[in-house]
């Protein structure tokens, strides 16, 4: 509903018809009612997120009960789905300490911060367009070259084995005992602590191939990002 260099209530026209056409609202009534509150509150972000976040919808479980497990349209519970391009490669590099250098923009530059373009292989495979997705929605499922380069690619296996990296400098730090880097690594990923089978589980690896230890904390890396815990909105 806005044209020309930015937003405000000055620049209100009447609604572009494509909009409406090429993404249908599911609620109309409810996304005029959020429209309403954006021009309210004199389009600032901060208080429509608010309302979103501390809604009843907005907080409903994934897990499905006998009332809404068929349900699939009315948003009954939260609906796992797949977390876009730029998410999963600003978790993974968060989470691994070692930042992004994109073309045309400083180290560290988040991809949620480009505004638009794929500017890495990683963010095209993973569904992110050549121009910039304002309108059209992405098509979140997985796919063969997704996979394949989830578990072949050098994104994950640059980043996890790099010597800047945070698991680097926790292996070497000799304060740090391995149930501890274990957890760090939990925490970093997946915003919890390894469960006891995974704790005994990777001990085990370690005590029966204490030279593998740098390898073994790598495979545990790896698997996480692999995993539907941390690819996966909850």
């Amino acid at each position: 509903r806005a044209t020309g260099s930015g937003w405000g209530p000055n620049r209100l026209v009447e609604p572009v018809d494509d909009f409406r056409v090429t993404n249908p609202a599911g609620n109309p009534e409810l996304l005029d009612a959020l429209e309403a509150y954006f021009i309210e509150h004199e389009f600032g972000l901060r208080a429509p997120i608010r309302a979103i976040l501390n809604s009843r919808t907005y907080q409903l479980s994934s897990e499905a009960n006998e009332t809404n497990r068929g349900d699939e349209i009315n948003h009954s519970r939260c609906y796992i789905r797949r977390l876009g391009a730029e998410h999963i490669l600003d978790a993974v590099s968060r989470s691994t300490g070692v930042p992004d250098r994109f073309p045309g923009y400083p180290l560290g530059v988040r991809a949620m911060e480009i505004p638009e373009g794929s500017p890495s292989y990683f963010l095209k495979v993973l569904g992110r367009g050549e121009v910039a997705d304002k309108i059209r929605e992405r098509d979140l499922a997985v796919d063969l070259s997704q996979i394949l380069h989830l578990i072949n690619g050098d994104t994950l296996q640059k980043k996890i084995g790099s010597e800047k990296g945070v698991l680097r400098h926790w292996l070497a730090d000799k304060t740090v005992s391995d149930s501890e880097v274990l957890d760090r690594i939990y925490l970093a990923t997946l915003s919890r602590y390894p469960t006891t089978d995974e704790s005994e589980y990777v001990a085990t690896l370690i005590n029966e191939s204490p030279d593998e230890r740098a390898g073994i904390f790598e495979d545990v890396y790896w698997s996480i990002f692999n995993s539907n815990e941390f690819f996966f909105n909850h």
